[in-house]
């Protein structure tokens, strides 16, 4: 079978790996020190506590080198559908046996970090599809990357400390080159803003309806996919 070209991909690897391990780095060190009460604290994320939501960065840093080995050995994988991937995220979070928060974190760690350098490797790999385009490991990457910074805000709220990204830029590019099932909102001043907004940690700004002032502004699905929608919400 012939498949169709890989998307180009423009980011620059050193840029997006330091971006990606900025947000890494974000999550181990607001975790670090956590009590088993701040654990059972409520996230962003439908009704996942912080103890779940590591849980799922855990499945989902085990999936990312799931979906490398599939696309090494066969094909790029197809990104999950909404319906599809909420069911696959409850699965994979019921099924992870390590019931420590500590090593739940410890986990995603060494994964994500070993993913890393093998995408480095691999960098222009095609690695996933989405309708009739397919994307390379370097676009995932960018991808990760704005998954665990999303994710790092996730904690943060549930802790009540605000979280801003250092390399924000890079993490636009990496946003509109890589994920073509989210959109970031056509008005915008904040990049960090418009990318909760298309992640669904936040609402869309609201504008005038002069035809119709009592319908409500439209609102993207509540922790919409940030990834590859493989694995996240």
């Amino acid at each position: 079978m012939t498949l169709p070209p890989t998307q180009p991909c423009t980011l620059d690897r050193g840029i997006i790996s330091t971006a990606y391990l900025e947000a890494v780095d974000a999550i181990l060190k607001m975790t670090r020190a956590l009590t088993p009460a701040d654990w059972m604290h409520s996230t962003p994320c439908d009704a996942w506590n912080l103890f779940d939501l590591v849980g799922h960065l855990a499945c989902t840093a085990i999936d990312a080198h799931r979906t490398m080995a599939k696309a090494v050995r066969f094909h790029p994988v197809p990104v999950l559908e909404e319906d599809d991937l909420a069911r696959q995220n409850a699965v994979d979070l019921s099924g992870l046996r390590i019931t420590s928060s500590f090593g739940r974190v410890r986990l995603f760690e060494m994964l994500s970090r070993s993913y890393l350098s093998r995408a480095l490797i691999e960098w222009n790999r095609s690695l996933y599809s989405y309708g009739e385009a397919i994307w390379s490991v370097g676009s995932g990457i960018g991808v990760y990357a704005v998954e665990w910074h999303v994710h790092a805000w996730d904690v943060a709220s549930a802790l009540g400390r605000p979280y801003r990204p250092c390399e924000l830029d890079v993490l636009g590019v990496a946003f509109a080159e890589g994920m073509p099932y989210l959109h970031l909102p056509p008005e915008r001043h904040d990049l960090w803003e418009a990318i909760l907004v298309a992640t669904g940690r936040r609402s869309p700004p609201r504008t005038a309806v002069p035809t119709s002032p009592q319908v409500p502004t439209a609102r993207g699905s509540d922790q919409a996919a940030v990834l590859l929608p493989h694995r996240d919400r």
